[in-house]
């Protein structure tokens, strides 16, 4: 959920109708806020994981919502709320994540009102563009390496005019890596 969080910052999201009710978390993430059905959280804190955490007679509670499923859907979700047009608040500059069936649809707006991912695209690249989304979504920059890969692929996937496709492309490619889906 924070990962989610840090998306929607980073697209400079908002509602149009003042709710912020993104829908099947429960189903996507294995948790919805709120909703924990402990005081630990969504995650037993004796849980350990079978294999080499196991055999090192270590726990790590997280994992314990953490599963083929949950890693499928939540990487679908975020697609489809960075690059789905039809949840398109202003399809131009940016898209969002589907709500309830009350039209509380959550949208990404990457231009100068919202997040200025496109701005930061247009007058300073790439490499300033992955920046600063590694900052909003991990507080922290990029490895050099993963940097280098994000950027080229951004480069040769995509055109160097369009700024929305290379902030989109920003977003999606830090917030679905391994790094950004492990908090610090």
């Amino acid at each position: 959920m924070i990962r989610i969080a840090n998306i929607l910052r980073s697209g400079g999201a908002f509602s149009k109708n003042g709710k912020w009710q993104m829908g099947k978390t429960d189903l996507v993430f294995a948790q919805t806020i709120f909703r924990s059905p402990t005081v630990f959280n969504f995650f037993d804190p004796h849980f350990t994981p079978a294999g080499v955490v196991q055999a090192a007679g270590l726990v790590a509670p997280e994992f314990d919502i953490i599963y083929e499923t949950t890693i499928t859907n939540t990487q679908n979700m975020i697609y489809t709320g960075i690059y789905s047009p039809n949840y398109a608040a202003n399809p131009i500059t940016g898209t969002g994540f589907k709500g309830d069936s009350f039209g509380s649809d959550i949208y990404l707006d990457f231009s100068s009102n919202g997040s200025g991912l496109i701005d930061v695209a247009q007058n300073q690249g790439v490499g300033p563009l992955l920046d600063r989304v590694a900052l909003i979504l991990m507080g922290a920059p990029l490895d050099p390496g993963v940097k280098s890969r994000i950027q080229l692929f951004i480069s040769a996937n995509i055109n160097a005019t369009d700024y929305l496709g290379q902030a989109k492309a920003a977003v999606h490619l830090i917030s679905t890596s391994a790094t950004c889906a492990v908090q610090r």
